[in-house]
């Protein structure tokens, strides 16, 4: 399994493309029609991580792997988590 990140190839051309650059030029943006047809998708193979709550069945949880951090930041998060023993129903 593999994940394509940031955009698709479907809003980096044709007419969308032209709008997007015109609003984000209104809006104070630098990107230009050059720089949307210069993008390359990037592949990247998933980050997976297991998470048991307290008293609770585990979630096997998969994302975007590297370079993509959001995923590497939730299980941080999630095996500090597990590790303090947090359960849902702290107030």
């Amino acid at each position: 399994m593999r994940f394509l990140t940031f955009l698709c190839i479907a809003a980096v051309s044709g007419k969308w493309s032209a709008i997007a650059v015109e609003q984000a030029g209104k809006a104070g943006g630098l990107i230009g029609i050059a720089d949307l047809n210069a993008w390359q998708p990037l592949w990247s193979d998933p980050l997976q991580f297991s998470y048991q709550p307290p008293g609770s069945a585990a979630f096997e949880i998969v994302g975007h792997g590297l370079p993509a951090v959001g995923t590497v930041h939730h299980a941080e998060e999630l095996n500090l988590v597990e590790l303090a023993q947090v359960s849902s129903d702290v107030p």
